[in-house]
């Protein structure tokens, strides 16, 4: 059982929450990435100083911190040790529209090891955000960088660039590795913004967690510390019933060795999303404590399988990920007590939500032995998130509805790269080789067409969906030959 502690420290610092007219705000929780304190009738508070800490408000969704920046967390201030203090952090905050229903783009590893591969970046992620001002904000998920916190002010400087607000957070790449434990944010703090916080749009609070835990110069392990796990039991004491909770982190939260200790921080929460990335492939988790379930969307990465692979008409590395899912990103839309979500593949219109493969057609496939066995008419469809619960329905000319079944295989384009690879085919001059292992992926399903479909010209509309959100759809049209 973990019990909620109060850390003891010579050294305290104070401010004001206050609006535009200098009117202290009573009532709002501040925190240090442990102890939460709240502001009195006068809008102050005292909290204590510890290493490696930011201090920031917890706003409810009717308010928010007035932050010319348009990186969110850059508005909480980083103090690197307990004899660098100030006496005086104020914040300012100012009312907002409580916005009912909203959007999130939630965007894996980036991970720009240099400028060429921030370039990379600029042309297929950055056009997108440009282009969307709809959004509620960008949570990025961790790894902006890539082991390279020298080009920091030039990512912020891109951050800076997006119409829409963007929150974000530690991952094990941008860290500066050559430090101890409690100083391996220090450069993120300072560059990019807090790696611990919570914000609130709407009804729903997240939760931004660093568990990436140094271990020894280099190494690293999946975990919470007891500050964080204090923060979030502190949290949990002050957020009404009825909030919906996002919980975000970098690593994700199935494979971190205290998960249960966080479960039953969160229990009797019910349905708690989880937002993580690292993994470089889309896959979903599901934790189960008392009284909570938490569903866990891993979301793949926005740099694909590390900016690998054979390049495009413009120099840009495919980098298909392992699961087969092309890089980019999850949108999430928010409603009071729900949300769906949907993958949105950089550089690919937003209905190709999934790949489809039909057999019998593409003149490739007797050359790739993952898929020369396949008849006439078998249909594999790659469903971008898909899980064991995602229900995945076909309609062929408009007419005939079929149901696929869940497959274990590998991703088509997946097996067709594996292949060249190994033929020496692949990778061409001044392209890097996508390294794909023999790996069925998570997100496969099965068609068989009826044979007198197995000729002429034919469309296919895919729909896919669960229980926990997922919406999915692909369309294309196909020709078998004579």
């Amino acid at each position: 059982m973990f019990t909620s502690i109060l850390l003891a420290s010579i050294l305290t610092l104070g401010g004001t929450v206050h609006t535009a007219n200098g009117r202290g705000v009573k009532g709002v929780p501040v925190s240090n990435g442990d102890t939460i304190v709240i502001t009195d009738k006068n809008g102050r508070y005292s909290l204590p100083v510890i290493d490696d800490m930011s201090v920031f408000p917890i706003l409810d969704g009717k308010w928010k911190v007035a932050n010319k920046s348009q990186v969110g967390n850059s508005a909480f201030p980083y103090i690197d040790s307990i004899s660098n203090n100030s006496n005086d952090i104020n914040f300012l905050i100012e009312k907002c529209p409580i916005k009912k229903d909203f959007t999130i783009n939630a965007i894996g590893d980036v991970q720009v090891g240099d400028l060429q591969e921030l370039d990379y970046a600029s042309r297929t992620l950055w056009p997108e955000l440009m282009a969307d001002s709809t959004a509620a904000f960008n949570l990025w998920l961790g790894d902006l960088v890539n082991n390279n916190v020298s080009i920091y002010p030039r990512v912020r400087s891109m951050l800076e660039r997006l119409p829409v607000r963007s929150w974000t957070m530690v991952g094990n790449h941008d860290r500066d590795v050559d430090s101890v434990r409690t100083r391996q944010t220090a450069s993120f703090a300072r560059e990019i913004g807090a790696p611990t916080y919570a914000f609130t749009e709407g009804n729903v609070t997240f939760i931004v967690l660093n568990n990436v835990y140094g271990d020894g110069a280099r190494s690293y392990k999946g975990t919470l510390d007891d500050r964080q796990l204090r923060f979030v039991n502190n949290l949990m004491k002050i957020l009404p019933k009825d909030r919906q909770i996002v919980l975000t982190a970098h690593i994700p939260l199935a494979h971190i060795s205290n998960k249960d200790e966080l479960l039953e921080i969160i229990k009797d929460r019910g349905n708690v999303l989880a937002l993580t990335g690292h993994m470089h492939a889309v896959s979903r988790n599901f934790l189960h404590g008392e009284g909570v379930t938490v569903h866990e969307l891993v979301g793949g990465a926005a740099c694909g399988f590390w900016w690998v692979g054979e390049k495009d008409w413009e120099g840009i590395p495919s980098a298909l990920m392992q699961c087969g899912t092309p890089k980019g990103y999850f949108r999430v839309n928010f409603t009071p007590r729900d949300y769906e979500f949907s993958y949105k593949a950089t550089s690919q219109d937003d209905t190709r939500q999934a790949s489809i493969w039909v057999a019998g057609i593409d003149t490739i496939q007797s050359h790739i032995p993952d898929l020369k066995d396949l008849e006439r008419g078998e249909i594999l469809v790659t469903v971008y998130g898909g899980c064991d619960s995602t229900q995945v329905k076909a309609t062929i000319d408009g007419r005939l509805h079929l149901e696929a079944t869940k497959t274990k295989s590998m991703d088509p384009n997946v097996a067709r790269i594996r292949e060249l690879n190994s033929k020496h085919i692949y990778p061409t001059k001044h392209s890097r080789r996508n390294p794909f292992r023999h790996t069925a992926s998570p997100q496969m399903w099965r068609i068989k067409l009826p044979e007198e479909y197995t000729d002429g010209t034919h469309r296919i509309d895919i729909t896919a969906s669960d229980a926990y959100g997922l919406r999915c759809r692909a369309s294309r049209a196909f020709s078998f030959p004579d």
